[in-house]
């Protein structure tokens, strides 16, 4: 039914890469290598896969997938991901975070869509996340945005990036079109990298299932927001200046794009707790594009902590019914 490569970048990953192939191995549909780009690893990242290579392994199975490691000096995620694309040979490839982990039919209900539908190139998937307690939420996705997920999606992708890279299977094939990472991107470089193969195709499918898991990770939540929507930005600018035949609607779409940096990296703060920061992002983000929700975050950025967490408690609650 087609081969599948998937890639997994590492980066001082001891403590979860062995998840993460693990997931892989525990896979129902077998046609699969993995491919492990160590990124100038210093810990002990190739002594942990080292225990999942060779038929003497003891996670080998009567139908055991050849696992291929190999190492780079530390150039980032989008030069690890394109050194596994030089070495990928399959029909298919996906992508998948060390610190992440699939649920065992991923892959297979990913071929059945591609069979079903030889117009795409791109599926991507639901997903759910968990922390270091593996308390796992259901959903990463709200419902009303789910009807714009598959098909033509570039100016809705453009409006809010709602691809998980580790949910991807893509055809080999696609690379030739859109090109690969680019490595100029400290981060987003997926995000750039879907805009790039979507623009004016309907290529695009979506399975509406939570087939991947993503870990959640709580340190440094104010430098690695800030840094991760200052690549977000450069994704942007780089689409618009890319695609001059749309960059009028790009252009109208901006100030929503630009609001919802703003509203996510205030959220994120105000979610550990760090109002007076989130304040200001909330502020900037109704200059771009005035919303009740963020109005209503900003609010609640002016309220004692321990109102504020009645208001969490609660919709902490209804979330859970839902």
């Amino acid at each position: 039914m087609g081969s599948v490569n998937v890639i997994i970048p590492a980066f001082n990953s001891e403590l979860y890469i062995g998840q993460a192939i693990e997931s892989v191995l525990a896979q129902t549909y077998r046609d699969i290598e993995i491919i492990i780009v160590d990124d100038g690893s210093t810990d002990s990242t190739k002594e942990v896969v080292e225990k999942y290579m060779g038929p003497q392994s003891q996670h080998a199975t009567k139908s055991p997938m050849n696992i291929c490691y190999i190492y780079q000096e530390n150039r980032g995620p989008a030069a690890a991901r394109n050194k596994g694309i030089e070495y990928a040979q399959g029909e298919y490839v996906a992508f998948l975070d060390a610190d992440d982990r699939w649920v065992d039919k991923k892959i297979e209900t990913q071929i059945k869509l591609f069979k079903n539908n030889s117009t795409l190139e791109l599926i991507h998937t639901d997903y759910s996340s968990f922390d270091l307690q593996a308390n796992v939420n259901n959903s990463g996705y709200t419902n009303k945005f789910k009807k714009c997920f598959a098909g033509d999606i570039f100016f809705s992708l453009f409006r809010e990036n709602f691809i998980r890279t580790s949910s991807v299977l893509l055809k080999r094939e696609s690379f030739k079109k859109g090109g690969v990472f680019n490595e100029s991107l400290s981060m987003s470089e997926d995000y750039d990298l879907w805009l790039r193969l979507t623009k004016g195709r309907k290529i695009t499918g979506y399975i509406d299932l939570p087939l991947v898991q993503v870990r959640r990770h709580n340190s440094h939540i104010t430098r690695d927001v800030r840094n991760t929507y200052f690549w977000v930005d450069k994704a942007i600018e780089k689409t618009i200046c890319a695609f001059p035949d749309v960059r009028k609607k790009l252009n109208q779409l901006l100030p929503y794009r630009l609001a919802k940096n703003h509203f996510t990296i205030g959220y994120k703060l105000f979610c550990v707790n760090k109002n007076d920061e989130a304040r200001k992002e909330f502020k900037r983000s109704l200059k771009f594009k005035f919303k009740l929700k963020t109005l209503k975050y900003l609010v609640l950025t002016y309220l004692s902590p321990s109102i504020i967490l009645i208001f969490k408690r609660i919709k902490s609650f209804l979330t859970n019914r839902s």
